[in-house]
């Protein structure tokens, strides 16, 4: 008879009061069940065993790998400590660039605007060359024109005298009164003639007026009769203009006198002797000291040999008046007709 009862655990047999044992078929097979089951619970120790040396060679190495990562987290530390102040340096400096860049960004406007005006100014001078390149393109046309114009010129006098044509002969045409042509320059004033191409240069204009304006001053030599006074004795004589000036003072003695006095000769002044005796009237004024002082309007006489001479003394209704002083008046005397 089977037992009717069984161990909760392993199901094991269980005899009740009623139950009549089978000590055999029962035993054994509980036995059988503690056996397995011992065998089991055996091997599971073993694996249990082997699976703690392995978990405890699993801790060791786990130890090592921790107090690696603890060593890293102590480097890593010190670089999470760097890289926060790097972060903190790297906030600084944006928050600094944040400034500088809204400074920027309103140097950017202010820069727009300038670039904006400059593009205007652009514009408009790119219009103006535009219209440039119209007028220079007119203006290479003209010059163009204008080349050809000077080829054809150029062709025309090819056969007409070169540029630098200077020549001591007359050989490309001499000047004269009636031509157009080539002058010699010169710096001597004179009365050279037209036809013989020669032209006064500005210095010679100068030395020709120099020769009319200046004249040559002649010392007068002793009178016949009486002295110079205050050294008042001189002829200019004016060449080119054929004038002579006296200006002189003669003292005479009052008494006696001659009825002329030689002052000077043509030929002491360079000047020819007239054909024919000449009076210059009211040339000298003459003059009587004294009591009877009186003042009187004298004549220069030239005679035919060249003796130039003024008068001694004068008839004043029936008296005469011999004179102490006589003096030049500033008149010019023209001899050109001589």
């Amino acid at each position: 008879m089977m037992a009717t009862e069984y161990t909760p655990n392993y199901n094991l047999d269980l005899y009740a009061s009623a139950d009549k044992p089978n000590l055999r078929d029962q035993y054994n097979a509980a036995m059988g069940k503690i056996d397995t089951q011992m065998k089991k619970s055996a091997d599971d120790v073993t694996n249990a065993n082997a699976n703690v040396l392995t978990l405890q060679t699993q801790m060791t190495e786990a130890q090592k790998d921790i107090a690696g990562l603890e060593s890293a987290v102590d480097e890593y530390g010190t670089e999470i400590t760097i890289v926060q102040k790097t972060a903190n340096d790297a906030l600084s400096l944006a928050q600094t660039n944040e400034s500088e860049i809204e400074t920027t960004q309103d140097t950017v406007t202010s820069l727009t605007s300038r670039v904006v005006a400059v593009e205007g100014t652009a514009n408009k001078n790119k219009t103006d060359i535009a219209s440039i390149d119209t007028r220079v393109g007119v203006a290479e046309g003209n010059i163009t024109e204008a080349q050809n114009d000077i080829d054809g010129l150029q062709s025309t006098v090819s056969q007409k005298a070169p540029i630098n044509h200077a020549s001591t002969a007359n050989t490309y045409g001499q000047g004269s009164p009636t031509n157009f042509g080539h002058l010699k320059v010169t710096d001597t004033a004179g009365s050279t003639a037209a036809n013989t191409g020669t032209a006064a240069s500005p210095a010679g204009v100068q030395n020709a007026i120099k020769q009319w304006l200046n004249p040559r001053i002649v010392q007068l030599p002793n009178p016949s009769s009486g002295s110079w006074s205050g050294n008042m004795r001189q002829c200019a004589v004016y060449d080119t203009w054929k004038i002579i000036k006296f200006t002189f003072n003669l003292a005479l003695s009052g008494s006696n006198n001659p009825e002329y006095i030689t002052i000077a000769t043509c030929s002491a002044l360079g000047i020819p002797n007239p054909k024919q005796e000449r009076t210059i009237f009211a040339g000298a004024r003459a003059y009587k000291s004294g009591s009877n002082a009186m003042t009187f309007i004298g004549n220069i006489n030239v005679q035919t040999n060249g003796n130039i001479r003024v008068e001694g003394y004068n008839t004043v209704g029936s008296s005469r008046i011999d004179w102490t002083q006589i003096t030049s008046i500033q008149v010019m005397i023209d001899y050109s007709t001589w």
